[in-house]
């Protein structure tokens, strides 16, 4: 590959992560503590609605809470299959705000961006190898049984993906690759892929080996500019340590999102004070959650 073609290309993948909304799972302990023994009272259709028409951040924050406590996703939920998804901190309020600022205008990646960037950060969690046009058709499967029964939580959580508006959806979407995704259906779709397309016995392991994927940028220099990955493999020995390992890497990729929210552009000609700024969150990054995993030894040590 010509370095011009290479630069084209590691850019677009750098905007694309930096595009894409908050992904994250964060839970707000004040807000959610436990799921409740049954899913939420209110109806899917409810929820929907609650969602589509929330215009503060108050309401926002109480629709998520009644989204989670429907769906099971992180929390405790009878018939759900996604209670062991991992929540990180602060999702309902940062979750809340990115829902908003995608209600009133804010740009968002497209279903495609946001397909290629949870696949490339999931490295190591995903063991079947599928492709956009495969994750879609299965996803659209399972989303039209769920219309037959809409109050179970995992169809809840499915037809919360496929809805575009305050109702179920009649018939479910063909996810155009060039649509934009909100960051509502980015959150559910992460939780769906991982159980879809992840290791599911690797749920219960209380003993074993986590890939942490460390992304950094080898030159500023715009014909050698490159974002890439270095796995890191990180032995967990107890539920405990393994739980607080998990966290510690949703909250790296997290702040690896942060690091690169703006497009870099190689004839910016602030392109090299641009990529030193990147270089430096991305080193902020990798040192803030190698203390992370320090302290996650120091707590699995102790049972």
């Amino acid at each position: 590959m010509k370095p011009q073609q290479r630069i084209k290309s590691v850019v677009a993948l750098a905007f694309a992560l930096a595009s894409t909304a908050v992904v994250w799972w964060a839970c707000e302990t004040n807000k959610v503590n436990v799921g409740p023994a049954e899913p939420s009272p209110l109806s899917t259709a409810q929820i929907l609605g609650e969602l589509a028409n929330s215009s503060t951040q108050q309401e926002a924050e109480t629709a998520i809470t009644h989204l989670l406590e429907k769906t099971g996703v992180g929390i405790p939920v009878k018939g759900s299959k996604y209670g062991d998804y991992v929540l990180t901190d602060r999702f309902v309020s940062e979750l809340a705000t990115e829902h908003l600022l995608f209600r009133n205008g804010q740009d968002n990646s497209t279903w495609e961006e946001m397909f290629e960037v949870q696949k490339l950060l999931s490295q190591g969690d995903w063991i079947q190898d599928v492709d956009f046009d495969g994750a879609v058709a299965r996803l659209r499967e399972e989303a039209a049984a769920a219309l037959k029964d809409p109050e179970n939580p995992n169809n809840a959580l499915l037809l919360a993906i496929a809805a575009k508006g305050a109702a179920i959806p009649e018939a479910i979407p063909l996810y155009d690759r060039t649509e934009p995704v909100s960051p509502i259906q980015e959150a559910l779709f992460d939780a769906w892929a991982n159980h879809a397309f992840g290791d599911a016995q690797a749920l219960g392991k209380t003993t074993g080996t986590l890939k942490f994927f460390f992304v950094s940028v080898t030159s500023c220099d715009p014909s050698q500019f490159q974002v890439v990955q270095t796995q890191q493999d990180v032995q967990y020995f107890n539920k405990k340590h393994k739980k607080c390992l998990e966290k510690a890497k949703k909250e790296y990729e997290k702040r690896v999102k942060k690091c690169l929210k703006k497009k870099l552009k190689p004839l910016d000609p602030k392109f090299k004070s641009k990529c030193e700024s990147l270089q430096d969150c991305l080193e902020d990054a990798r040192e803030e959650v190698d203390d992370d995993i320090e302290d996650c030894h120091d707590q699995g040590s102790g049972g």
